[in-house]
């Protein structure tokens, strides 16, 4: 059952007024497993930053421990999580350690850049990624020397499938890493470029380039999309990481390679 505030043509998806007790009870109640995908993703509104990704969860938390001790939580976080400059992923940090205080059975999955075969709002920044790729003159940020983490979206499945079969069981529950293999930026460019028949003009900029501007607009209009967070983010030094959930799971990831002929 897919539950949500907004209306959604699917199969098995209901509306909810709002996200409280008295609504999401009925649907705690008889369930073997809850995936906590609902969140905030953009934005600068701490407030709303937190009532989505932090509150949420703490309520969800409540109902699961009253109405089903017993069902296993599988939360998605992100990598940002990791980073101390990410309003989006400080609360995913706060959620997470909320999880990690409860006496349920709990796994939270660090998510990377999401890709898929058709567009749209859960692979949005490979897309950008792709359409950026089609340019003559090609802007690289920080030379591109930093690295990301594609992640095939049937990888996804393969470790919900995994974790829903082994519900209850005590080695999954904690904070795991759920990335795609790993690839410089420029490398991948490159490839999304080749594989569109492109040969781009490669132009290494500082990332100050977007994040002074981006700052400024941010003064100015505080509840703008600019996904400052993230450009920053993207670009920061590698934090320690929680352990690989395919390792763990015993799960192949698709390649890099694959992924690009796949959305090629």
């Amino acid at each position: 059952m897919w539950l949500g505030r907004k209306d959604v043509s699917t199969a098995n998806y209901t509306r909810i007024r709002c996200y409280d007790e008295e609504h999401l009870a009925e649907y705690v109640r008889s369930a073997d497993v809850v995936i906590h995908l609902a969140a905030a993703v953009r934005g600068r509104d701490q407030d709303a930053m937190t009532a989505a990704n932090v509150e949420l969860t703490s309520r969800l938390l409540g109902l699961m421990e009253k109405y089903s001790p017993g069902a296993r939580l599988i939360f998605f976080s992100t990598d940002l999580a990791t980073s101390e400059y990410s309003l989006y992923g400080r609360s995913k940090s706060r959620a997470e350690r909320l999880i990690g205080a409860s006496v349920l059975d709990a796994v939270c999955l660090r998510a990377s850049m999401i890709v898929g075969e058709e567009e749209g709002a859960l692979v949005a920044t490979f897309d950008a990624l792709t359409k950026l790729s089609r340019l003559k003159v090609l802007p690289i940020p920080n030379g591109g020397r930093f690295l990301v983490r594609p992640l095939w979206i049937g990888d996804i499945i393969q470790v919900l499938h995994a974790l829903i079969r082994r519900r209850g069981q005590d080695a999954d529950q904690g904070v795991w890493s759920m990335y795609g293999s790993s690839i410089r930026f420029v490398d991948l460019m490159r490839q999304l470029a080749r594989a569109q028949g492109n040969k781009p003009l490669l132009v290494p900029f500082p990332v100050q380039c977007i994040t002074w501007p981006s700052q400024i607009l941010l003064r100015l209009r505080p509840r703008t999309q600019v996904p400052i967070d993230f450009l920053v983010a993207l670009t920061e030094a590698a934090k320690k990481e929680a352990p690989d959930v395919f390792r763990h799971l015993g799960i192949e990831r698709t390649s890099i390679d694959r992924i690009v002929q796949r959305r090629s």
